[in-house]
């Protein structure tokens, strides 16, 4: 059946071939039209006050911009919607005005058709749920969604530029108002941003978008995960004034031994006018520690670029996730508002040195996870809120980095990971898996792809690059090796020499500042440590958490730990990609590949269920197990001594004062000894030794354990006081009691036969099988 499905998928394939050579849906040298330049990710505010406000809101409302207050107005909630099998059976003209959608259905944006019971989505791993022929995709069976709404421009609107931002839509689509083309894009992961101002008028205004289930785009989005589509993130419209920042570009490093902090910031100006202004504010906690401000006085004046040393500042990591706020407004030539924008950073360092990748100089051990965007519901389509569990759940079982596998994440991600501070890897959206079953076996050769390869990396650098989150960039995920991933790295280094490169596809020999394997064994790494090697070891993917078990973990962090150049890894990875349902007897099940409906593509099963969390966040077991390993604080046993540990700090940039010990000696699962004491001073990457006040133990043959734990003194975001971030527990010696041992008095009977070795004395009898060895029987007093 499956092979009958493929045939005739692969016969449409080649007769529309010919005839889709101009189709920017299936062709790769066309990925957009009419779409904005990239820029980075900003939202601009009527003035400073406002944006300030947004600022001190509550992290998990601060992205929802009032639209009575401001120029911006979301598209989200209930649109019109056609679903048809493929583009031939779509309406051509559903997009021109007066066209009847009375007999349409409804559906949710943002969120994906399939998971709103149009068609079915599938689940494959490697395997593109297509023959792999590119560009093109089926014609008999390549759903589209044809999307209505209709929207009215606010009051106040009048003589700004108007663009419609759409956040993310799977995998291509166009989009009209009133009847004109507003453009196409592709790219599911990344915003498009199109300047419909000309296209609108006063009332009503129809908005149409087309789109497409398959593309040439889905041949560089074949991840391990679910294949479905729609309107998947945020739309809005929103107004700028036609004098305005186009775009800001920003490090913030630490200088003079890692004690001040140095800023070059660049703010790009769209049609400034003479007399207008600039004004650059950063703020320590509120507090205003610089201020520039530059007046236009030509109309090509278009850059404002500056320079600062902040002397003892306070440096961003993942432990200390230290931040300053960024204020960038603009004013006309009487000084009035025009907008005003706010960026949350922090100053930090990333080097390569010496093989290793450091972070303010400290050589840091990423102790991270892969992470999917997913919700239990509504799949990609996810909140805020999830996101900020995300990272809590993260940072209490002592995770401290996060790879966005395999595609940029939703904005919001990037700015709460540089607030509570996680190490992040942030990764393009190009993964051509499916062309392991092309007998090229990869697109990174192919002369056509060089385009989408860069514009999907150069467009992800643009938007993201200024968060101090991210630590690394990466080209993408499982796609061969070939020119355009050179091409993708020459270009990153010299777009942004502050951060490292890693891909892994193309193995040790690759260009690559970071040798990034995945599923690497325990041999490869000692092979990697055995001489001292120019790039460091970091794991992309390890320990693939499926079922019950994360595998060896312990074995690779003793060796992790023990050598510099071994950075850690991520583990494969955080939650579950299933879908809360009811089954055919309404029982509430977890759904994975094919259980969400069967549309001809054979599913991948379960393989989807790889992570420490379910889907709704409920911890499954083995999360206890990578905290365990990855605990910042490590105890052992000092030798030859009743009562002294040695403890040893692991963190990078933190020492122990902000925790405290609690010891207890147990016995039958009951504690008989105890107390709760400070730690001594022990710096980053130190030990010392602590006595702990234990009494002499009973000799009365029980066995006694000594558990240790650590506890956090004071709360701090996402964790609380009293969180426990590390444990320990041994068997404690004891003097054994010594005796005569009394000779049973009893006569030991042997019986044997084909089946076992029966052995009898007084009041017992016990049974071993003669086949396999195991005891079958034994009988005790009855």
């Amino acid at each position: 059946m499956k092979a009958k499905i493929y045939t005739l998928l692969f016969s449409s394939l080649l007769c529309v071939s010919a005839l889709a050579d101009n189709e920017p849906w299936q062709n790769p040298q066309i990925n957009e039209i009419n779409r904005e330049p990239m820029y980075a990710h900003f939202i601009p505010f009527t003035n400073e006050a406002n944006a300030l406000k947004q600022r001190s809101l509550p992290a998990d409302v601060r992205f929802d911009v009032n639209p009575a207050t401001e120029r911006r107005v979301s598209l989200d909630g209930t649109w019109k919607f056609l679903f048809s099998k493929n583009n031939d059976l779509c309406p051509k003209d559903f997009h021109k005005p007066g066209y009847n959608t009375r007999k349409w259905s409804k559906i949710q944006v943002p969120g994906s058709w399939e998971l709103q019971g149009f068609d079915a989505p599938i689940y494959t791993d490697t395997r593109y749920p297509f023959p792999a022929n590119p560009p093109y995709v089926p014609a008999d069976y390549n759903p589209v969604g044809a999307y209505i709404r209709e929207f009215t421009v606010p009051n106040g609107w009048e003589g700004m530029d108007i663009f419609l931002d759409f956040e993310g839509v799977e995998s291509a689509y166009y989009v009209w108002v009133n009847g004109e083309l507003a453009g196409y894009a592709e790219d599911s992961r990344l915003p498009s941003h199109f300047n419909v101002t000309k296209l609108l008028k006063k009332g009503s205004n129809k908005l149409a978008v087309k789109v497409f289930r398959y593309s040439d785009g889905s041949y560089l989005e074949g991840q391990d995960y679910w294949k479905y589509s729609g309107i998947e993130r945020d739309v809005y419209l929103y107004a700028r004034p036609q004098s305005r920042v186009r775009d800001f570009r920003m490090t913030a490093e630490l200088v003079n031994d890692y004690k001040d902090g140095e800023l070059d910031l660049d703010i790009l100006l769209h049609q400034p006018k003479v007399g207008e202004s600039v004004e650059v504010k950063v703020l320590d906690e509120g507090r205003e520690i610089y201020n520039r401000k530059k007046s236009i006085t030509f109309t090509t004046d278009t850059l404002f670029s500056q320079q600062e040393i902040f002397p003892n500042i306070r440096a961003w990591n993942a432990e200390t996730p230290n931040t300053y706020t960024l204020v960038v407004s603009t004013f006309d030539a009487q000084g009035k508002p025009l907008e005003s924008f706010t960026h949350l950073f922090g100053f930090r360092t990333v080097e390569m040195r010496n093989g290793m990748q450091m972070i303010n100089g400290k050589a840091v051990l990423f102790k991270g996870v892969n992470r999917h965007e997913h919700d239990p519901h509504k799949g990609r389509t996810i909140s805020v809120a999830s996101m900020i569990h995300d990272i809590q759940l993260m940072k209490q079982f002592n995770l401290n980095g996060v790879r966005n596998c395999h595609y940029p994440n939703y904005s919001a991600w990037y700015e709460l990971c540089t607030e509570f501070g996680l190490y992040m890897v942030d990764e393009a959206n190009i993964e051509s898996h499916g062309m392991m079953d092309h007998k090229d076996g990869t697109l990174a050769n192919y002369p056509d792809w060089e385009r989408p390869f860069m514009e999907r990396m150069s467009r992800m650098i643009a938007r993201d690059r200024n968060y101090s989150a991210i630590v690394t960039w990466s080209m993408g995920n499982e796609s061969g090796y070939g020119k355009h991933f050179e091409a993708l790295y020459d270009y990153t280094k010299k777009i942004d020499p502050t951060r490292p490169v890693q891909y892994e596809g193309g193995g040790y020999d690759a260009k690559s500042d970071i040798y990034c394997p995945m599923y690497a064994r325990i041999w490869s790494l000692r092979r990697h440590i055995n001489q001292r090697d120019k790039r460091p070891l970091i794991m992309c993917e390890y320990a693939h958490a499926m079922g019950n078990s994360v595998g060896n973990f312990q074995d690779y962090w003793d060796l992790i730990y023990k050598y510099d150049q071994l950075q850690g890894g991520f583990i494969w990875d955080w939650v579950d990609q299933t879908f809360a349902i009811k089954d055919k007897n309404n029982r509430d099940i977890w759904a994975f590949g094919g259980d969400m409906g069967f549309v001809g593509i054979v599913n991948d099963s379960n393989f989807c269920a790889n992570g420490l969390v379910a889907a709704d966040r409920s911890l499954h077991p083995h999360i206890y197990e990578v905290k365990k390993v990855l605990q910042y604080i490590h105890f052992e046993p000092v030798a030859f001594t009743p009562n002294k540990i040695k403890v040893s700090n692991r963190h990078d940039f933190i020492g122990l004062e902000g925790y405290t010990l609690r010891w207890a000696v147990e016995c039958d699962g009951k504690a008989v000894q105890g107390g709760e004491m400070n730690f001594p001073v022990i710096t980053p990457g130190s030990s010392a030794n602590i006595e702990l006040p234990l009494k002499t133990l009973p000799a009365d043959g029980k066995e006694y354990f000594l558990t240790l734990r650590a506890f956090t003194k004071h709360e701090a975001p996402l964790i609380p006081k009293g969180h426990e971030v590390a444990i320990e527990q041994w068997i404690l010696p004891t003097t054994q009691i010594t005796g005569k041992v009394q000779p049973a008095n009893s006569t030991l009977a042997t019986d044997r036969n084909n089946e076992a070795i029966t052995l009898k004395g007084n009041n017992f009898q016990i049974a071993f099988s003669t086949q396999n060895g195991e005891m079958t029987e034994l009988i005790y007093h009855g």
